[in-house]
């Protein structure tokens, strides 16, 4: 990162301020005694911002006084003249010391990283944000409102990286939309119920604890949760009402009672319905599961097995064939522990089906498969030779029997064409209890559904006493295989996706039980159509969320838990009772006894007449259904939100529960537009885990790790962290290295601010807005035009919800077009000129609107920072806080495309220029430029009654002077150029002007004395 040689580091640099005697090499030291200059160059992001536009390196100054170590003795050491002005005699320096305007401000250069934490909560503190987005409620009109509706976080652990790009995305658009006049409702949420807090809130030594005592502990973790996430949301400087009524939680008692309303709705639309069917079931958790609560593992590892059954009263003309060999339907599977249940085997009535007979290790036989997977089936089970007897089509096999081969009983083959030839044999063993499919086979020949399997996912009794209580992906399954014996044909390992419990991690199941369903069917042709009028961002999203919802099975919203919201229906010889009176009598019940109280309650407080013939469950509806339906709670039925935004993962839950339920219920999607963000990864693009020592707290982002408080970056390093690191649904990278980098970045910005603020103290803001724009020199006149294209493409990213365009507008305008040029050539204009000549008068006009609009743009993003600003900012500026200021359109003359062709053109020699003369101080140099047309153009365009042309020009080109005569001798530079069709010889070459001892410019007629411009400026103030 440091430059060691040629120009001397800033590490080694300090290293001689303080005399140490710690050069590692005589080489080192002898090159630092030998130099005539000692310049430091800073290769970080800050030290390459100087680099940019030809800017020479920023230098470091040693005096004679200064004690240098060197390897075996030390020496004095002096410097000569600098590039940057600083290193000069001390009388000089002193005479005029007093007479140049040079920037001040109590605004801090750096925060040490000890202090950010302190400097933060003290910014927050000044902010009141919270109380900023009361005030934009009370003030702003509600005819101009913007709903940001907040998709409720988990209420089960500490904060991560991944909730900070969430809410700190939130929170810059809800700024943004503040200051460009919108009233912007956005309702912090918590989802608070479901097995994840429950099985944190219940440890081991606390099973076998009653649903009221399980219900009171999870309450109380979810609780501490929503407080502990809420005091990070605060300290990320969130723009919210965190009182009671301004956020929400699903446990609310008011939340229950209108959701469990809403499935009385549902069910009287027909929407809703009970179904013995098989789902989604999780043996570790003991609870059905939704689609969007698995995540698939690609590396389970499953066992496989061909398995042959034998074929029984095969039709006459069949039998004649084969004569008395056995007949075998082979099948092949990766869940044999379903195989116990199975009631039939599946084929494809449009499929052909060779019968042939085929001899392996163990014994020759005849076999019934699919003529297509015949070659993959015989190498499968290592068939030494195999005849073809005969080909049947598919609608041949129908109405055949075959024997269980564990309990010896005949079974149907039955035709459907969910049979396929991707892999297998063409014929599917079927157990309803354990697929939709197969259910649905069983469905249609009126099966029985075998249900083998408890919820722990271990064999009933039923599955008889050698499976009785084991469990099915371990002992159970052995002994399964155990059982077939001589039915096995191959058995070996098959790794492949299989779908896990995204809480337990663990595999789950298809298990048949008893469950409420929503008929997802039913709106499934509005839900998609609706899709086609929201804007979903990125593009890929809309394909997703549609493929989600277009191949959605019933949506399974029952819960057999304790920690959610019941169902509130009553059941009558098995049959469900759901009706208006239980409903309103279970809310009042919740209104008077608390949220538990349908567990606390009997079947007389809901029903007055027989409760004995009625039953009670306590099972929970599902917390996607909870969260899904936030949006009836806090937008009501009437309106839309404008916007959702959560991460790419909620196509299959969020997005599409909340599209689901509004379809149900008011026939329109709950949002306009969707946008969705990448997920979190770590420099190498690996997903972040404690075992791979990768996790990064943003709590430590914030206020550095417990034993190294230097570590500390603060929350404005978080903030640009994150928004500039969104790119759509791209991964989003964090490592110690990028927040470092993160940093400097953001401290190049707060640089820029405090040149600006130093600048601009003891300006009168009235007096600088009565200068018209047409009075301005050309080249602050093209720094208005760079800055209204800076902020009309920073507006138009932030519409597009874009903050990482944003990101790298902002911090290229900051580090090239303002600092690295537009400062670097203002400095003589703004220390040197009379304080009130309308040379400095221009340049102060545009830095109080870089000061404005750059406020304004950073504002949303980096709230602290701006804030902070402000409290450093001049009274006699006038400049409100930017949080409560409107982002107003921009003046139209700056906009000036003329402005902008006139300065290119002079900007391109100037690029030649710098690219050739790097390093050298340009100061010294006088510049010629001839070629008639275009130097005739140029000092036409360039003029100003105040100032001449040449000198806008030789501020421009940073030297001595600027003429249109080709009489330089001893040229340290010569091109000829073309541009715009023209010829233009430019030509560099030492001035023969003398340095100004005030100004420092080599402008002076004779050496030692004032240049005419200093000289007036002297007169004035001894007047």
């Amino acid at each position: 990162m440091w430059n060691l040689s040629g120009n001397l580091c800033l590490r080694t640099a300090q290293k001689v301020l303080q005399g140490a005697n710690e050069f590692s090499t005589t080489s080192t030291a002898n090159h630092i005694m030998h130099m005539t200059r000692l310049r430091v160059v800073d290769n970080s992001a800050l030290g390459k911002q100087a680099m940019l536009e030809g800017r020479p390196p920023k230098c470091i100054h040693v005096y004679n006084k200064t004690r240098v170590g060197t390897i075996g003795d030390k020496r004095s050491f002096a410097t000569s003249s600098c590039c940057c002005k600083k290193n000069k005699n001390k009388k000089e320096a002193g005479e005029y010391t007093n007479t140049v305007i040079l920037p001040k401000t109590t605004f801090p250069l750096y925060i040490s990283p000890e202090d950010r934490m302190k400097n933060d909560h003290m910014i927050a503190k000044e902010a009141d944000f919270e109380g900023i987005y009361k005030w934009q409620l009370a003030e702003r009109s509600i005819d101009k409102v913007f709903i940001l509706h907040d998709g409720p976080p988990y209420a089960n652990g500490r904060l991560h990286l991944g909730h900070a790009v969430n809410k700190i995305t939130k929170d810059c658009i809800v700024r943004y939309k503040c200051m460009r006049g919108h009233r912007v409702e956005y309702r912090p949420g918590w989802d608070c119920h479901g097995l994840p807090i429950e099985l944190k809130a219940i440890t081991s030594k606390l099973s076998g604890l009653e649903p009221v005592e399980i219900r009171e502990k999870s309450r109380k973790f979810a609780k501490e949760a929503v407080g502990e996430q809420m005091k990070g949301f605060k300290s990320w400087g969130l723009l919210a009402d965190w009182s009671t009524n301004g956020t929400y939680r699903t446990f609310d008692p008011e939340y229950m009672k209108l959701e469990m309303r809403t499935f009385y709705e549902l069910f009287e639309k027909g929407l809703i319905y009970q179904d013995y069917k098989p789902v989604y079931w999780s043996p570790s958790s003991r609870t059905s599961l939704a689609e969007a609560e698995l995540e698939y593992n690609s590396n389970h590892s499953s066992t496989s097995v061909y398995v042959r059954f034998l074929a029984s009263d095969l039709p006459n003309d069949l039998e004649a064939l084969v004569q008395e060999e056995r007949v075998y339907f082979p099948v092949w599977t990766t869940t044999p522990w379903t195989l116990p249940s199975n009631v039939g085997i599946a084929f494809n009535p449009a499929l052909e089906y060779a019968i042939i007979k085929a001899q392996t290790e163990r014994d020759t036989a005849v076999y019934i498969v699919a003529k297509e997977l015949l070659n993959q089936f015989t190498q499968s089970v290592g068939s030494i030779s195999t005849s073809i007897i005969l080909t049947i089509p598919g609608s041949r096999l129908k109405e055949i029997e075959y024997i269980h081969p564990i309990y010896n009983k005949k079974l149907p083959l039955v035709g459907s064409d969910h049979v396929t030839t991707e892999k297998g044999t063409g014929l599917v063993h079927t157990a309803p209890a354990h697929g939709p499919e197969d259910f649905e086979v069983a469905r249609k020949y009126n099966l029985p559904v075998l249900d083998l399997v408890d919820e722990c996912g271990k064999f009933r009794v039923d599955a008889g006493n050698q499976l009785d209580n084991k469990d099915i992906f371990t002992d159970g399954q052995d002994a399964v295989l155990e059982l077939l014996g001589e039915s096995i044909m191959k058995i070996e390992k098959f790794v492949h996706s299989y779908p896990y419990d995204w809480r337990t991690k663990l595999p789950v199941i298809y298990r048949a039980s008893l469950q409420w369903f929503i008929d997802v069917e039913k709106i499934r042709s509005s839900a998609l159509k609706t899709l086609d009028e929201v804007d979903l961002k990125p593009k890929s999203l809309g394909h997703d969320l549609r493929w989600e919802v277009s191949k959605r099975p019933p949506w399974c919203i029952s819960r057999q838990r304790s920690w959610g919201v019941p169902i509130p229906v009553l059941y009558k010889d098995g049959k469900p009772l759901v009706n208006k009176e239980i409903l309103e009598r279970a809310c009042q019940l919740i209104d008077e006894k608390g949220p538990d109280s349908w567990w606390n309650c009997s079947v007389s407080d809901l029903v007055d007449k027989d409760p004995e013939l009625y039953e009670k469950k306590t099972e929970i509806l599902d917390i996607w259904l909870d969260s899904g339906l936030s949006w009836l709670n806090v937008l009501g039925r009437d309106k839309q939100a404008d916007l959702y935004v959560e991460g790419l993962d909620q196509c299959r839950g969020w997005f599409q529960s909340s599209l689901l339920t509004s379809i149900a219920l008011r026939g329109v999607a709950p949002y306009r537009s969707v946008l969705a963000h990448g997920f979190v990864l770590d420099e190498d693009g690996r997903k972040m885990s404690k075992s791979l020592g990768n996790v990064i707290d943003p709590e430590e982002i914030l206020q550095g790790k417990k034993k190294d408080p230097k570590s500390a970056h603060g929350i404005d390093v978080l903030r640009w962290w994150c928004l500039g690191h969104r790119n759509l649904a791209d991964p989003i990278r964090a490592s110690e290295s990028i927040f470092a980098n993160s940093s400097e970045e953001v401290q190049i910005i707060r640089k820029t601010f405090r040149f600006l603020l130093g600048s601009l103290n003891d300006t009168d803001k009235s007096h600088l807005l009565s200068i018209p724009v047409s009075d301005l020199h050309l080249i602050d006149r093209y720094m208005l035009f760079i800055l209204a294209e800076f902020t009309s493409n920073a507006l138009d990213a932030y519409e597009n919800y874009d903050s990482r365009r944003v990101y790298s507008n902002l911090l290229q305008f900051v580090a090239r077009d303002v600092s690295s040029f537009y400062f670097w050539i203002l400095k003589d204009r703004l220390y040197c000129e009379a304080k009130d000549s309308p040379n400095r008068l221009s340049a102060l006009v545009v830095l109080y609107n870089l000061f404005i609009y750059l406020g304004l743009v950073t504002t949303p993003i980096l709230p602290h920072l701006t804030k902070e600003v402000h409290m450093h900012t001049p009274k006699s500026l006038g400049v409100n806080d930017f949080q409560k200021s409107l982002i107003a359109d921009l003046p139209s003359d700056w906009l000036d495309l003329s402005v902008k062709a006139k300065v290119a053109p002079v900007l391109q020699i100037r690029d030649e220029v710098n690219a050739s003369l790097t390093g050298m101080n340009t100061v010294q140099l006088a510049l010629d430029l001839t070629g008639r047309e275009f130097t005739d153009k140029i000092q036409e365009d360039f003029y100003h009654d105040a100032r001449s042309g040449e000198d806008q020009l030789a501020e421009l080109f940073k030297v001595s002077e600027v003429t249109f005569e080709n009489s330089r001798t001893d040229p340290v530079f010569n091109k000829d150029l073309n541009l715009e069709q023209n010829e233009v010889s430019v030509t560099a070459a030492k001035s023969a002007n003398s340095r100004c001892p005030r100004c420092r410019l080599y402008v002076s007629l004779s050496s030692n004395s004032l240049c005419s411009r200093c000289s007036n400026v002297i007169k004035d103030l001894n007047k």
